[in-house]
C-alpha cells in the first residue's frame, strides 16, 4: 500500500514480498493518494522484492495496478515491472515513443507492454491509449494479461462503464520473468524508464482481473 512512511522497506500483504528502497532518488511522501503514505522518485530510485511476485507463465494470467502521478513526459517512464536477466517481461507505465495515429510523430500514451523474450532487443506487444495523459494528475492504471483470450490490456481510470478507458493488443509467447518485482523502473540489463513523479497502491495478481476489480481500484 505504500503507508509505510518511514525506513527503507514496503511492507507487502502478504508479508512476503517486501519492496526495499534503492537509490537516494526515492523518498516517502504523505499523504498518498489513497491513505497515509505514497512514493516520489525523481527517476533514479526504485523499490524491489528479492524474488519474483509473479508467475508470467501461469495459465491464470496476471494483473499488476497502481496509482501513479508522472510529473516528467520527456522520456518513456516506468510504474511497475518484473525483471528478466536481459529485459522486464512487462512494463506498466507511460510511453511517447510509438505512433499510436499513424500521423508519423510520437504520441503520449499509458502502455501495457510485454515483451516477447528475454532479450533487450526482443520483439514488443503494447496495448496503449492516449487518454488521460495530463502531467502532475493521479490516474489508475491496470495491466492485463489474459493468455486464455491471448490478449494484453490497459485499463486507464477504471473500465469504459466506469468512466475510463481501455485498449488491447493480441499477445502469445509468454516467458518466464525470474527476476525482481520493481516499482519504479524497468530493466534493460541496467535500471532504465525511472519513474519521475509519485506511486501508491501497486498491485500484482495472479489473476485476470474483472472489471468490477478494476473499478474498485480507480474509485480508491
Amino acid at each position: 500500500h505504500l503507508d509505510d512512511n518511514t525506513g527503507s522497506v514496503a511492507a507487502s500483504v502478504p508479508d512476503t514480498r517486501p519492496a526495499t528502497l534503492s537509490g537516494t532518488g526515492v523518498s516517502w511522501t504523505s499523504p498518498g493518494r489513497v491513505g497515509a503514505g505514497a512514493v516520489t522518485l525523481d527517476g533514479t530510485g526504485e523499490l524491489a522484492t528479492a524474488s519474483p511476485v509473479l508467475n508470467t507463465t501461469a495459465p491464470a494470467g496476471f494483473t499488476v495496478a497502481a496509482w501513479v502521478r508522472l510529473t516528467d513526459t520527456e522520456q518513456s517512464r516506468t510504474a511497475v515491472s518484473q525483471d528478466g536477466v536481459n529485459t522486464s517481461m512487462f512494463r506498466l507505465g507511460f510511453r511517447n515513443d510509438l505512433d499510436l495515429n499513424g500521423d508519423n510523430e510520437p504520441d503520449t500514451a499509458w502502455c501495457f507492454t510485454l515483451t516477447g523474450s528475454d532479450s533487450a532487443t526482443a520483439t514488443e506487444t503494447a496495448a496503449c491509449t492516449t487518454d488521460y495523459v495530463v502531467a502532475g494528475d493521479w490516474v489508475s492504471l491496470v495491466g492485463v494479461y489474459d493468455p486464455v483470450a491471448g490478449l494484453v490490456k490497459i485499463y486507464v481510470n477504471g473500465p469504459p462503464d466506469f468512466g475510463g478507458a481501455v485498449a488491447q493488443a493480441s499477445y502469445s509467447g509468454a516467458w518466464s520473468a525470474t527476476g525482481d518485482f520493481a516499482i519504479g523502473r524497468a530493466w534493460n540489463g541496467i535500471p532504465t524508464h525511472g519513474w519521475v513523479g509519485d506511486l501508491d497502491h501497486v498491485y500484482a495478481v495472479q489473476l485476470v482481473w474483472a472489471d468490477w476489480d478494476i473499478a474498485l481500484h480507480a474509485a480508491m
